[in-house]
């Protein structure tokens, strides 16, 4: 398996989600984001083994083997329940900035 990192990652948006259709955490970090007009890239490891492979990687890497996985400017921020206390703590926003 590779060793991959969150500084790593490629990707012209601020935000990265690694998720799957099946999920609804997965469902309900994207609805958040959606709801604060945020542009991130949604990547699905159900339907690309490339995207299955970084996120086992990074998983590995990071001790975090759930989805969604959350990264912000390649930072990992962790799974919704970190994305929407993040938010509600007002620290969200201003790191996309």
């Amino acid at each position: 398996m590779q060793v991959l990192t969150p500084a790593d990652l490629k990707s012209d948006k601020k935000v990265i989600l690694y998720g799957a259709t099946h999920c609804p955490y997965c469902s309900k970090a994207k609805a958040l984001l959606t709801s604060l007009n945020v542009e991130f890239e949604y990547r699905g490891t159900d339907v690309s083994d490339q995207f299955e492979k970084e996120r086992a990687a990074l998983g590995k890497h990071l001790n975090y083997e759930t989805i969604p996985m959350i990264f912000v400017k390649n930072q990992f921020i962790g799974g919704n329940s970190d994305l929407h206390a993040l938010h509600e703590k007002g620290g969200l926003l201003p790191m996309l900035n």
